[in-house]
């Protein structure tokens, strides 16, 4: 939904800046498992070799089974497994650099939204996993590690073992993706549990804008990226929320006062 398409004066000399609620948007994989649902394309992740936050909101549809579930893998032709996001009715786990870390707790629910997020830094040799903000797993990486370029294949809703090989083995994601953002540094434990305690409707881009490799809206672009029954639906997110994060509190409630809905 548009707010505006100009900017304009509101209230007491309010200026609305031109924005769009576009990313007010849920990536919606299929209940039916097949592996011909799933969106693929090749980023060029040169500058996350170092460094990489992945976070996302996440919703699962059923009670996953003992298969895991996976919404984002990223592979190369040289190696497997070089990112692996994923969970299933027992574990949540991340893999990076073909080393799983996984967490028995919190188990993600079907129908509930949660806050993803997995960290890691070269320099730190560190990657660690956040649930709703709360840091749930940590592991050390090897010295000297860095994120594979060969052919470096992202795949949202499917395993991809190697970027060399098909998609075969049946770890789909079912369920909706929102805000996916890639970032080109290693967030800090309040930086994410800010994202967390701000809420699913507010824009994370928005303060870390300067660090982001991919945001929500490379994601849903439609093109031949997105395969069979994947789509793009509302996110159910009120655009006053977005509003909120481009004019702040203040302003928001003079606009409200003078335009109310």
């Amino acid at each position: 939904a548009v707010v505006s398409t100009q900017s304009g004066h509101y209230g007491r000399g309010i200026v609305l800046p031109n924005f769009e609620c576009s990313f007010n948007k849920v990536l919606h994989f299929p209940e039916n498992s097949t592996t011909e649902n799933y969106i693929l394309f090749q980023p060029d992740f040169t500058d996350v070799q170092q460094d990489i936050s992945i976070c996302t909101w996440l919703k699962l549809h059923a009670p996953q089974s003992s298969t895991y579930s996976t919404w984002f893998s990223y592979a190369i032709s040289t190696s497997s497994y070089e990112i692996l996001l994923s969970t299933n009715l027992q574990n949540t786990g991340a893999v990076l650099f073909n080393d799983w870390l996984v967490v028995s707790e919190p188990v993600l629910l079907p129908n509930k939204w949660y806050n993803y997020c997995l960290t890691w830094s070269s320099a730190l040799q560190t990657k660690e996993l956040y649930i709703d903000g709360d840091l749930v797993a940590s592991a050390s990486t090897p010295p000297g590690r860095r994120i594979g370029l060969t052919n470096g294949t992202l795949v949202l809703g499917q395993r991809l073992y190697r970027a060399d090989r098909p998609i075969t083995t049946m770890w789909s994601f079912s369920g909706q993706l929102y805000q996916l953002t890639v970032l080109k540094k290693k967030l800090t434990s309040v930086e994410i549990k800010e994202i967390y305690e701000r809420g699913r409707c507010v824009n994370m881009q928005a303060s870390l804008s300067s660090d982001v490799l991919l945001g929500w809206e490379e994601f849903l672009r439609e093109d031949k990226r997105r395969h069979g029954d994947v789509l793009v639906k509302d996110g159910y997110c009120s655009c006053w929320n977005i509003l909120y994060d481009n004019i702040g509190r203040e302003l928001l409630q003079h606009l409200i006062e003078y335009h109310p809905c």
